[in-house]
């Protein structure tokens, strides 16, 4: 299994190419990596797992769903 991590994963862009990567690739586990975790409505997204990124403080990992 490949694993990927998608910086931005929560804006637009960020979540349109997690969702073509898990159509198109489902057995990728994609790391989601942006200074806001993804809305409730982008749940869908079947991240192995989140990472809230900070300038101001170490990041912050969030077991996926």
């Amino acid at each position: 299994m490949k694993r990927l991590a998608v910086t931005g994963s929560s804006g637009y862009l960020g979540t349109k190419l997690v969702e073509h990567l898990r159509r198109q690739r489902a057995e990728v586990e994609i790391l989601g990596i942006d200074v806001r975790p993804p809305a409730p409505a982008e749940a869908p997204l079947s991240l192995a797992g989140f990472c809230r990124a900070s300038a101001s403080s170490s990041p912050t990992f969030f077991a996926g769903r």
